[in-house]
């Protein structure tokens, strides 16, 4: 199996000597360049406001669209030796001549992007010996996935969870549309209400999620599905459930309400039907809840705070379609959720309607229009209830969330780690196979917000009905 180059500015061709580690050159490494995701990530990366303050490299699999993306990039960057950025390009193969060669790619980088998916496929064994080299490098301690296989992500933390806290590399998956923005959601109404309860504990009994989105389907999505689909049945199952990221060992606690066609808060008010990323989501926030549960201990020290979201937390999420509220939200949410509950079990079970499928479905690397990706928009509303107290946090996004949104969750995801590190939390500083929320914490949201793109916000609910209120009457 062919893998391809990191690229650089200088439109130059480099071979890393693999003999040995040295000081990272680069501070992030894109591997998987050339899909459509990566584009979009890279074009932001080249205008970003921070652009003086970080280098980054490109690597892929594809040694010829590898050379056709470095000319592109050439050609749009005519700015002079002293301001082109530098690119290197170094071909990867499958094989003990390889490995070394994935070892000195990895050592050039600070932060390595991982957008080649799907994760669980062929490059499986590649990809866990590019894992085990990095967490193995302290000096290159940064790694993140763009992805929702949660079978996949189970089975990295068993293997290199405690690895990489003992190295302090941070490995963090579902850094894009799933899953920060519910992990985010959820982490800042824990932090406001932890605020109001004066303590560290938000003391959560429930928290929902409600998700209104425009964008196009997800090439690299579909391939995901499409990879459960193909392995074994018990990798599946063992990977089922909220809980399923849960450490080993750690308490379950309070089970929260499952999947269902239906859902509903009366506080906002809002009517869900099942999402389908829900299952992917609930599971990383979950993680959020036990990773800071676990490190409570740590809630005192370094310069962010460790905030811990309470013995009896639930959490849920849906998507809304009918915004209007009343019997024709319900309605509609109840039926929209009973057929994409019927049409994901019955796809799940029928290889025939499988085939189909994703014969027709979007195919990895393809992406929509320029007028679809400005045309989209995400909208997150989580309604967290604690004893006495509820909060509701938003997260806005103007962009196609799968793609353009995405692009820049994850860029900003590793400039919060870069840039902005020491400003990070104990939990994060120790390492480990982390969450969005236990790794970049406030940090991302502040930095989130710094984008024209994204707007989030967390106030008590009266301050929301108020807020609401004052809209309708402008």
């Amino acid at each position: 199996m062919a893998y391809s180059m990191p690229l650089t500015t200088a439109i130059c061709y480099t071979s890393p000597d693999a003999s040995s580690f040295s000081k990272p050159k680069h501070t992030i490494l894109i591997y998987g360049a050339t899909s459509y995701t990566a584009r979009l990530l890279i074009d932001y990366l080249a205008t970003h406001p921070e652009r003086k303050q970080f280098t980054f490299a490109l690597a892929g699999r594809n040694p010829e669209k590898l050379k056709k993306l470095v000319d592109e990039l050439h050609r749009a960057n005519e700015d002079g030796e002293e301001g082109r950025t530098e690119w290197i390009a170094c071909a990867l193969e499958d094989t003990e001549e390889g490995y070394p060669k994935v070892a000195a790619m990895v050592s050039d980088a600070e932060v390595v992007i991982n957008l080649a998916g799907p994760y669980s496929s062929h490059n499986a064994e590649l990809l866990e010996h590019f894992y085990l080299i990095f967490t193995a490098n302290a000096d290159h301690n940064i790694a993140f996935h763009l992805q929702g296989e949660t079978f996949w992500i189970k089975e990295m933390i068993e293997k290199y969870d405690f690895l990489a806290s003992k190295t302090h590399a941070i490995i963090v998956p579902s850094c894009g549309f799933d899953s920060i923005p519910s992990d985010i959601l959820a982490y800042q109404s824990a932090l406001h209400l932890s605020r109001l309860n004066g303590s560290n504990n938000a003391e959560i009994e429930s928290s929902q999620t409600f998700f209104n989105a425009k964008g196009g389907v997800s090439g690299g999505t579909i391939a995901s599905f499409k990879a459960m689909t193909e392995v074994e049945p018990y990798r599946i199952k063992r990977a089922m459930g909220e809980f399923a990221l849960v450490p080993a060992g750690a308490s379950r606690g309070v089970s929260s309400i499952g999947l269902r066609p239906y859902y509903s808060s009366p506080l906002i008010p809002a009517h869900g039907s099942f999402f389908v990323m829900g299952p992917v989501n609930t599971a990383i926030v979950r993680r959020s809840w036990s990773l800071f549960r676990s490190q409570q201990q740590l809630a005192t020290q370094g310069s962010a705070k460790v905030v811990t979201y309470g013995d009896k937390f639930t959490y849920s999420e849906s998507q809304v379609f009918d915004k209007r509220g009343g019997l024709g939200s319900r309605v509609t949410a109840w039926v929209v959720g009973l057929i994409l509950t019927i049409s994901l079990a019955t796809l799940m079970k029928s290889r025939i309607l499988q085939a189909i499928f994703f014969r027709v479905a979007p195919q990895p690397g393809s992406g929509p229009s320029e007028k679809t990706l400005r045309g989209g928009w995400l909208e997150g509303t989580n309604v967290s209830k604690a004893s006495g107290n509820v909060v509701v946090s938003t997260f806005k996004g103007q962009g196609d969330p799968g793609y353009w949104l995405t692009s820049r969750m994850l860029v900003e995801s590793a400039l919060s780690l870069t840039l902005s590190h020491r400003q990070l939390s104990p939990l994060a500083q120790q390492g480990g196979v982390l969450t969005p929320a236990a790794a970049f914490g406030g940090v991302l949201t502040e930095r989130l917000n710094s984008r024209d793109e994204f707007e989030i916000e967390t106030m008590t609910l009266a301050e929301w009905r108020e807020k609401k209120e004052g809209k309708k009457n402008i």
